[in-house]
């Protein structure tokens, strides 16, 4: 790697002060200060991507005049950003709740031990410690929280169906933002993440418990968009078996469609006989507005009882998956990072992880 300084000030103010930018291995700038414009034309078009610390006047100064001097190039110049939950500082069990995270983390009643304490008003019975209790002659409680050490894979489709859209977001979009969320949520649970896609493009990281797993699945997730391929479930479901050899709760990111059974079941199944699975699966809200839009013609009544039909035969699909041990969600878009977070927790506190 070859990193070349274009300015590293904090100001201007000098022929030899610039605003930070550094330019790396000569085709991505990390941050886009007055420094760029130490470059000559062809340097400028040869840059594909801008990686923004912060969005500090002198980090992105020059982006307007680069994108205004070479933008007619063939290939654009991508700068990734974060999902908006992303940018919110979830750091603390206030803000999670903020955005709708029931309870980041629950001591009491977990699965594993971690502490004896005086008995508090509302502790079960069960929670009492009647040996440590006579020894202080007083009530002592266990306290319980739960367990770490457990790993989370994130099976992302990529295919053609991820690139529906509800509003400004594409189904991928969401999709990649709640899996960004639980990754956050989790790590900060002592779990291990890791992510796998599917559907025309392959990337793997592998599970670990550190923050820079977050950021690795951007890293690897930042350039990718829905392609025209079908997502090929018994293929995905093989390379989770042989990449990840201990139990985890695996959790399938999807676009459920009624004529995926033959391939998907099987894919299911073969996931479930070492992890725990839930599919996630999005569902346009469009069909929740035909549902609830007022009846008043022959073409709003057709499209009525075609949204019932349709929403009808998707429930007998997800009933059928969920006979199959397979745990489901069946949600519109922008309820799915929340739903999914929610779901977790409850896993994890109900020991089933």
């Amino acid at each position: 790697m070859r990193l070349r300084v274009l300015g590293c000030s904090g100001g201007i103010g000098g022929r030899h002060l610039h605003t930070t930018s550094f330019l790396v291995d000569d085709d991505v700038l990390l941050d886009a200060g007055s420094g760029v414009g130490e470059l000559s034309l062809a340097e400028l078009a040869a840059i594909d991507h801008i990686f923004v610390t912060h969005s500090h006047l002198d980090h992105v100064t020059s982006i307007p005049f680069l994108v205004d001097t070479v933008g007619g190039t063939e290939s654009p110049v991508r700068i990734p950003s974060e999902p908006a939950w992303y940018s919110q500082r979830t750091s603390s069990g206030r803000e999670m709740a903020q955005i709708g995270v029931l309870q980041v983390r629950r001591r009491g009643e977990g699965m594993e031990f971690h502490q004896l304490r005086e008995y508090r008003q509302g502790d079960s019975q069960r929670a009492i410690d009647w040996k440590a209790t006579s020894r202080t002659a007083r009530l002592i409680s266990r306290e319980y929280e739960d367990e770490k050490d457990q790993r989370v894979l994130l099976l992302m489709d990529c295919g053609r169906r991820m690139a529906s859209k509800d509003g400004e977001l594409s189904h991928f979009d969401h999709t990649l933002n709640a899996a960004l969320l639980l990754a956050h949520v989790a790590l900060r649970q002592g779990d291990a993440v890791g992510m796998l896609t599917m559907g025309g493009i392959h990337r793997y990281c592998e599970p670990r418990k550190s923050v820079a797993a977050v950021h690795a699945i951007m890293n690897r997730m930042y350039d990718v968009e829905p392609t025209l391929a079908v997502p090929d479930y018994q293929r995905a479901a093989t390379e989770v078996m042989s990449q990840v050899r201990r139990r985890a709760l695996v959790i399938l990111l999807t676009n459920l469609r009624d004529e995926d059974d033959d391939g998907l079941l099987p894919a299911l199944a073969l996931l479930r006989s070492r992890h725990l699975v839930v599919l996630a699966s999005l569902r346009e809200a469009i069909l929740s507005r035909a549902l609830t839009a007022r009846v008043d013609s022959f073409d709003r009544a057709v499209t009525h009882a075609a949204a019932a039909d349709y929403l009808a035969l998707r429930e007998r699909v997800f009933r059928r998956i969920g006979a199959s041990g397979v745990m489901t969600l069946d949600v519109e878009p922008e309820k799915l990072p929340i739903t999914l977070v929610n779901r977790y927790l409850e896993l994890k506190r109900s020991g089933r992880l």
